[in-house]
């Protein structure tokens, strides 16, 4: 099963679908008058977590995908905030909060019982952040050299170096199940 972000023929705004690539059929999970964006699943499989315009800020929504029960909001914050992967363990979302003059990459924890935590803050743009399986690596896509976007992976809350792993652009980065191997997009659309 896959989990989609779709915009329909002349909308203007997205909903979130799931995707039973077996079968071959998609069912809509959001439907309402915003913009739902962000898609990523929990770590269990049970739950949609995704951003929402409903109200300001754009929030962090969460979806449980057995019964009826209504997306609610989750997370204390006070900016535009995106959901970009699950931790292994899957008690906390990295988040890719707007802000001026930089971006940020921010821990939530899964029960909403506490404030954003600080893991990166650049004065330049960082987007879709992505926890290695085994926790230790963090790779993230940035935009230092105000050219186009790069990929790099640095230690998850432990020192150590930060690596450039794009020799000429790419962003989207993806782990291996295994945590082997890290997958990115080329500047040029390559995998």
């Amino acid at each position: 099963q896959v989990l989609v972000q779709a915009i329909a023929p002349g909308a203007e705004r997205s909903d979130l679908w799931t995707i039973d690539l077996a079968r071959g059929v998609g069912t809509r999970q959001t439907s309402d008058d915003a913009n739902e964006s962000s898609p990523t699943w929990s770590a269990d499989g049970r739950e949609i977590l995704f951003a929402s315009n409903r109200e300001p800020p754009v929030r962090v929504y969460r979806k449980t995908l057995q019964g009826n029960e209504p997306e609610t909001p989750f997370g204390k914050t006070t900016e535009d905030t995106r959901p970009e992967s699950v931790s292994p363990g899957g008690k906390g979302l990295l988040c890719n909060p707007r802000s001026k003059g930089g971006d940020a990459i921010r821990g939530l924890s899964l029960t909403g019982d506490k404030d954003p935590e600080p893991i990166l803050e650049r004065p330049y743009p960082l987007d879709e952040p992505q926890l290695s399986p085994d926790g230790r690596w963090l790779a993230y896509g940035a935009q230092e050299t105000g050219r186009w976007w790069e990929v790099y992976i640095e230690p998850y809350k432990r020192p150590g170096e930060r690596v450039r792993v794009s020799p000429d652009g790419g962003g989207q980065p993806k782990w291996r199940g295994d945590g082997k191997e890290l997958f990115y997009v080329t500047r040029g659309g390559l995998l």
